[in-house]
């Protein structure tokens, strides 16, 4: 389960690199509904993708999906 490997850090905000879809980062936000989870993707099409589903899931707020490069991360308060 998620807890047993997530289990210190409810309440913080994670960052995916190569997300894809999304499928891993919206589970987390579902699980961990006070966590923000950001994914980072180089496909555009993945990125729609992932953020439409998070909308259809209701997860505004908590997951969002971005366009850009692993190597280039423009976020420093992520675990």
């Amino acid at each position: 389960s998620l807890g047993s490997i997530l289990p210190d850090i409810a309440g913080r905000h994670i960052l995916i690199v190569g997300g894809a879809v999304g499928r891993l980062g919206r589970k987390i936000a579902q699980v961990y509904p006070d966590m923000r989870v950001t994914e980072i993707d180089s496909s555009e099409s993945m990125v729609s993708i992932a953020n439409k589903l998070s909308a259809e899931e209701s997860l505004d707020g908590r997951f969002i999906s971005v366009t850009g490069d692993g190597f280039n991360i423009p976020y420093e308060d992520i675990v």
